[in-house]
């Protein structure tokens, strides 16, 4: 299965990294040449709800679904240039019936989730099991695209809807209440099999984490609203943990890496 993957033109030391990486597992990939948020000429409208990092992240990634679109491929792997990945990546890749769904996106990255210490929502029985991996369905917000398998049914979608971005990309694809995909189901897979760099090697030089800027409330009673979920939330999540309906998906630490979560 082919990678894309989106890499900033000033960022060449995180491509050397990314391609070393993806070489040793024999896999193959496309660069995509990211929008570069620094750019005077992003176009992004005044007083826009997004940072500028994550609009140029958000149109970084229809290009590398454009660029998926021209190829004959049923589905391919979409990656960003900050993620680890761990060696049983290409036996995963290989397990074509995995990726017998044309309506499914599947998560390749350890979701993000409160520095990937807080559980996913997903269904208690995995969709798929065999040879070592597991996919589940979610129904819960999971944070990051630092990898992913997306079909081309998802990629027309998404770059037909290539109106002026309005949510980050990872909330459009992964966020249940907000996506709008509907039909379309969010599956992660178990382990997981990219993990973004900056928890494993403590960096701060992300280019979308610290470029995000605060979104002022939309009608006065946001706030409260807000923190009527958040008690929902909360309780909730703890009805959810005897049944099995939240879980975590640790990386897939092959060579050493200290585990970030667990079963």
């Amino acid at each position: 299965m082919h990678i894309y993957l989106i890499n900033l033109a000033r960022r060449p030391d995180r491509l050397a990294e990314m391609d070393a990486e993806i070489s040793a597992l024999g896999l193959r990939y496309t660069r995509i040449d990211a929008v570069d948020g620094a750019a005077s000429s992003l176009g992004q409208p005044e007083n826009h709800p997004i940072s500028t990092a994550a609009y140029a992240c958000y149109l970084s990634h229809i290009r590398a679904y454009q660029a998926f679109l021209k190829s004959g491929d049923p589905h391919c792997v979409i990656m960003e240039d900050d993620v680890a990945l761990s060696p049983r990546l290409p036996k995963a890749l290989s397990q074509l019936e995995l990726f017998t769904d044309e309506n499914a996106i599947i998560r390749l990255e350890a979701p993000t989730n409160q520095n990937f210490m807080r559980p996913s929502y997903c269904k208690p029985k995995p969709e798929f099991s065999e040879n070592g991996f597991s996919t589940y369905d979610l129904f819960g917000k999971s944070n990051g695209t630092g990898a992913f398998i997306i079909s081309r049914a998802m990629a027309k979608i998404m770059v037909s809807r290539n109106a002026t971005p309005v949510l980050p990309i990872d909330v459009r694809l992964f966020h249940p209440r907000r996506a709008n995909f509907p039909g379309f189901t969010i599956l992660q897979i178990n382990p997981a099999l990219a993990i973004q760099r900056r928890v494993l090697n403590a960096r701060t030089d992300s280019d979308i984490r610290f470029g995000m800027r605060p979104v002022p409330p939309s009608y006065p009673g946001q706030y409260l609203v807000r923190n009527m979920w958040k008690n929902l939330h909360f309780v909730l999540r703890n009805l959810a943990r005897p049944i099995r309906l939240s879980r975590s998906f640790p990386f897939a630490n092959d060579k050493g890496i200290p585990p970030v979560g667990d079963h």
